[in-house]
Protein backbone atom coordinates (compact mmCIF):
# COMPACT_ATOMS: atom_id res chain seq x y z
CA UNK A 1 0.00 0.00 0.00
CA UNK A 2 1.48 3.32 -1.11
CA UNK A 3 0.38 6.60 0.44
CA UNK A 4 1.56 10.10 -0.29
CA UNK A 5 2.10 12.19 2.86
CA UNK A 6 0.80 15.75 2.76
CA UNK A 7 2.76 18.47 4.54
CA UNK A 8 -0.10 18.88 7.03
CA UNK A 9 0.72 15.38 8.32
CA UNK A 10 4.40 16.26 8.73
CA UNK A 11 3.41 19.35 10.71
CA UNK A 12 0.93 17.65 13.05
CA UNK A 13 3.22 14.66 13.63
CA UNK A 14 5.53 16.94 15.64
CA UNK A 15 4.13 16.67 19.16
CA UNK A 16 6.61 18.89 20.99
CA UNK A 17 7.43 22.57 20.83
CA UNK A 18 9.89 24.89 22.50
CA UNK A 19 8.85 26.72 25.63
CA UNK A 20 10.65 28.69 28.29
CA UNK A 21 11.48 27.59 31.79
CA UNK A 22 12.78 29.79 34.59
CA UNK A 23 15.89 28.39 36.26
CA UNK A 24 17.76 29.65 39.30
CA UNK A 25 21.24 29.24 40.71
CA UNK A 26 22.90 30.43 43.88
CA UNK A 27 26.17 32.12 43.05
CA UNK A 28 28.23 34.76 44.82
CA UNK A 29 25.75 34.93 47.68
CA UNK A 30 22.91 35.89 45.35
CA UNK A 31 20.12 34.12 43.50
CA UNK A 32 20.33 34.42 39.73
CA UNK A 33 17.51 33.59 37.32
CA UNK A 34 17.49 32.99 33.59
CA UNK A 35 15.12 31.70 30.96
CA UNK A 36 15.98 28.37 29.36
CA UNK A 37 14.43 26.89 26.20
CA UNK A 38 12.91 23.46 26.85
CA UNK A 39 10.79 21.05 24.87
CA UNK A 40 7.20 20.83 26.09
CA UNK A 41 4.16 18.96 24.72
CA UNK A 42 2.05 20.91 22.25
CA UNK A 43 -1.32 22.05 23.58
CA UNK A 44 -4.28 19.92 22.59
CA UNK A 45 -6.33 20.91 19.54
CA UNK A 46 -9.99 20.18 18.83
CA UNK A 47 -11.15 16.61 19.39
CA UNK A 48 -11.32 15.72 15.68
CA UNK A 49 -7.75 16.82 15.05
CA UNK A 50 -6.50 15.07 18.20
CA UNK A 51 -8.12 11.86 16.91
CA UNK A 52 -6.30 12.28 13.60
CA UNK A 53 -2.99 12.99 15.32
CA UNK A 54 -3.34 9.81 17.37
CA UNK A 55 -4.08 7.97 14.11
CA UNK A 56 -0.80 9.30 12.66
CA UNK A 57 0.86 7.23 15.39
CA UNK A 58 -0.98 4.14 14.07
CA UNK A 59 -0.02 4.94 10.47
CA UNK A 60 3.60 5.33 11.57
CA UNK A 61 3.47 1.93 13.26
CA UNK A 62 2.06 0.40 10.05
CA UNK A 63 4.89 2.02 8.07
CA UNK A 64 7.49 0.57 10.42
CA UNK A 65 5.94 -2.88 9.96
CA UNK A 66 6.08 -2.43 6.20
CA UNK A 67 2.28 -2.45 5.77
CA UNK A 68 2.27 1.12 4.42
CA UNK A 69 4.87 2.72 2.16
CA UNK A 70 5.03 6.49 2.69
CA UNK A 71 5.91 8.87 -0.15
CA UNK A 72 6.66 12.61 -0.24
CA UNK A 73 7.40 15.09 -3.02
CA UNK A 74 10.65 17.03 -3.55
CA UNK A 75 8.85 20.13 -2.25
CA UNK A 76 7.98 18.63 1.14
CA UNK A 77 11.33 19.45 2.74
CA UNK A 78 11.18 23.03 1.46
CA UNK A 79 7.69 23.48 2.88
CA UNK A 80 8.81 22.05 6.22
CA UNK A 81 11.53 24.70 6.35
CA UNK A 82 8.76 27.25 6.90
CA UNK A 83 7.66 25.51 10.11
CA UNK A 84 8.45 27.45 13.32
CA UNK A 85 11.01 24.81 14.37
CA UNK A 86 11.87 22.82 11.22
CA UNK A 87 14.57 20.70 12.90
CA UNK A 88 11.92 19.06 15.10
CA UNK A 89 10.51 17.36 11.99
CA UNK A 90 13.55 15.07 11.91
CA UNK A 91 13.76 14.52 15.66
CA UNK A 92 12.16 12.16 18.16
CA UNK A 93 9.59 14.93 18.77
CA UNK A 94 7.86 13.67 15.60
CA UNK A 95 5.58 10.64 15.51
CA UNK A 96 7.20 9.83 12.15
CA UNK A 97 10.75 9.80 13.52
CA UNK A 98 12.93 7.06 12.05
CA UNK A 99 10.65 6.31 9.09
CA UNK A 100 12.28 6.35 5.67
CA UNK A 101 10.17 8.19 3.12
CA UNK A 102 10.36 7.58 -0.59
CA UNK A 103 11.15 10.80 -2.47
CA UNK A 104 8.84 10.68 -5.46
CA UNK A 105 10.21 11.59 -8.85
CA UNK A 106 7.86 14.40 -9.93
CA UNK A 107 6.35 14.72 -13.39
CA UNK A 108 8.09 18.10 -13.58
CA UNK A 109 10.43 20.07 -11.33
CA UNK A 110 9.78 23.55 -10.01
CA UNK A 111 12.56 25.90 -11.02
CA UNK A 112 12.52 29.30 -9.36
CA UNK A 113 14.84 31.84 -7.81
CA UNK A 114 15.35 31.91 -4.05
CA UNK A 115 14.63 35.43 -2.81
CA UNK A 116 14.20 37.09 0.55
CA UNK A 117 10.79 38.17 1.92
CA UNK A 118 11.93 41.79 1.44
CA UNK A 119 12.58 41.17 -2.25
CA UNK A 120 9.15 39.59 -2.60
CA UNK A 121 7.61 42.67 -1.01
CA UNK A 122 9.50 45.05 -3.27
CA UNK A 123 9.03 43.08 -6.48
CA UNK A 124 5.46 42.12 -5.75
CA UNK A 125 5.66 38.62 -7.19
CA UNK A 126 6.14 35.08 -5.95
CA UNK A 127 8.64 32.97 -7.94
CA UNK A 128 7.10 29.71 -6.70
CA UNK A 129 3.65 30.82 -7.79
CA UNK A 130 5.08 31.87 -11.13
CA UNK A 131 6.74 28.47 -11.58
CA UNK A 132 3.41 26.75 -10.85
CA UNK A 133 1.54 29.06 -13.21
CA UNK A 134 3.97 28.13 -16.00
CA UNK A 135 3.98 24.39 -15.27
CA UNK A 136 4.07 22.43 -18.55
CA UNK A 137 2.16 19.38 -17.27
CA UNK A 138 -1.41 19.11 -18.61
CA UNK A 139 -2.56 16.73 -15.86
CA UNK A 140 -1.33 19.14 -13.20
CA UNK A 141 -3.25 21.97 -14.82
CA UNK A 142 -6.40 19.85 -14.92
CA UNK A 143 -6.09 18.93 -11.23
CA UNK A 144 -5.50 22.55 -10.25
CA UNK A 145 -8.50 23.73 -12.26
CA UNK A 146 -10.66 21.04 -10.64
CA UNK A 147 -9.79 21.65 -6.98
CA UNK A 148 -9.36 25.42 -7.30
CA UNK A 149 -6.72 27.66 -8.92
CA UNK A 150 -5.69 28.95 -5.47
CA UNK A 151 -4.66 25.42 -4.43
CA UNK A 152 -1.62 25.39 -6.70
CA UNK A 153 0.73 23.61 -4.28
CA UNK A 154 -1.92 21.07 -3.29
CA UNK A 155 -2.44 20.30 -6.97
CA UNK A 156 1.32 19.79 -7.37
CA UNK A 157 1.40 17.31 -4.49
CA UNK A 158 -1.64 15.46 -5.87
CA UNK A 159 0.00 15.27 -9.29
CA UNK A 160 3.24 13.96 -7.75
CA UNK A 161 1.25 11.36 -5.80
CA UNK A 162 -0.50 10.16 -8.95
CA UNK A 163 2.77 10.08 -10.88
CA UNK A 164 4.37 8.01 -8.10
CA UNK A 165 1.56 5.45 -8.29
CA UNK A 166 0.18 6.13 -4.81
CA UNK A 167 -3.21 4.68 -3.94
CA UNK A 168 -3.83 7.18 -1.15
CA UNK A 169 -3.13 10.81 -0.32
CA UNK A 170 -2.85 11.24 3.45
CA UNK A 171 -3.84 14.65 4.81
CA UNK A 172 -5.60 16.49 7.64
CA UNK A 173 -6.68 19.31 5.31
CA UNK A 174 -10.50 19.19 5.34
CA UNK A 175 -10.80 21.94 2.74
CA UNK A 176 -8.61 20.08 0.29
CA UNK A 177 -10.53 16.84 0.82
CA UNK A 178 -13.86 18.61 0.34
CA UNK A 179 -12.62 20.40 -2.77
CA UNK A 180 -11.45 17.14 -4.30
CA UNK A 181 -14.60 15.20 -3.42
CA UNK A 182 -17.07 17.90 -4.45
CA UNK A 183 -15.62 18.61 -7.87
CA UNK A 184 -16.80 16.74 -10.96
CA UNK A 185 -14.34 17.98 -13.59
CA UNK A 186 -12.00 14.98 -13.44
CA UNK A 187 -11.47 11.70 -11.62
CA UNK A 188 -8.41 11.56 -9.41
CA UNK A 189 -6.31 8.42 -9.64
CA UNK A 190 -6.07 8.04 -5.86
CA UNK A 191 -8.14 8.42 -2.69
CA UNK A 192 -7.74 11.35 -0.30
CA UNK A 193 -7.90 10.01 3.26
CA UNK A 194 -7.50 11.22 6.82
CA UNK A 195 -5.10 9.37 9.15
CA UNK A 196 -7.93 7.54 10.94
CA UNK A 197 -9.15 6.21 7.58
CA UNK A 198 -5.72 5.06 6.43
CA UNK A 199 -5.06 3.41 9.80
CA UNK A 200 -8.34 1.48 9.45
CA UNK A 201 -7.45 0.44 5.90
CA UNK A 202 -4.01 -0.73 7.04
CA UNK A 203 -5.58 -2.86 9.80
CA UNK A 204 -8.10 -4.33 7.38
CA UNK A 205 -5.47 -5.26 4.79
CA UNK A 206 -3.10 -6.97 7.25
Amino acid sequence: MRSFVDTSIIRHAVRMEYGEETRTVQWGGSTHEWQSSVLVPKPQRDSWLETQIEAIRLVAAAARRGDVHLVVSPETDLEAMDFPRPLLVRSSASLLYGITFERAVPPFYLNRLLVTPRELEVRGWDPLQQALDLAPDERYRAIRAAIGPEKAMDAYHLRCAEHAGCEYFLTTDKRLVNSAKNQSRLELQLHLVFPSELAAIARRDV
